[in-house]
């Protein structure tokens, strides 16, 4: 986060005890069943919609 909004104050709190614990996630299940498979890696997704809130987000995600 702090690498796409620097000035974004980051808040760490308590998990809420009515979310449920995960483990990694996977898309395994995905492709078995469906066939899918990704058309971007995580790390350029992460910065296409990094893009897409800046654009088209609040305005204090703009810069």
């Amino acid at each position: 986060m702090k690498k796409h909004f620097p000035s974004a104050v980051l808040e760490e709190r308590p998990t809420d005890a009515a979310r449920p614990e995960r483990g990694t996630l996977s898309i395994e299940k995905a492709h078995k069943l469906l066939g899918y498979a990704p058309k971007v890696d995580i790390e350029e997704g992460i910065e296409k919609y990094v893009a897409d809130l800046k654009e088209r987000g609040p305005q204090e995600l703009r810069g």
